[in-house]
């Protein structure tokens, strides 16, 4: 099943079945990546993701010694993303990661500057 076809499906699903089918979705996600971009997919496939109801479908949650992928399954559902753009918005929570991007806005804001 492609992931244009599990994010549709995933839009037709009650809510209690939406976590199962959105593991699914990433699992496949990152066995994709792995494949056809290899440098996205093993940065993936090391972070610890989580699923979570949030307003957004996708963030990033620092924990003492990495961070975790957080996923909303619900907002997930209601996005009109196909399977590129999903995969474009995993590659993106990926370059923040490798641009160190939390941590720099996380001292951004501490600093008075």
């Amino acid at each position: 099943m492609s992931l244009s076809t599990r994010l549709s499906r995933l839009a037709t699903l009650p809510a209690d079945q939406q976590a199962p089918a959105t593991r699914e979705l990433l699992q496949a996600s990152v066995m994709y990546l792995l494949q056809h971009d290899p440098f996205y997919g093993r940065v993936l496939s090391q972070l610890a993701t989580t699923l979570q109801a949030r307003p957004t479908p996708l963030g990033l949650r620092a924990r003492p010694t990495d961070w975790q992928l957080v996923v909303s399954p619900g907002a997930l559902a209601q996005t009109a993303w196909t399977g590129a753009q999903w995969l474009a918005m995993l590659r993106h929570v990926v370059l923040h990661l490798v641009w160190d991007h939390p941590d720099r806005y996380a001292a951004a804001l501490r600093s008075p500057q």
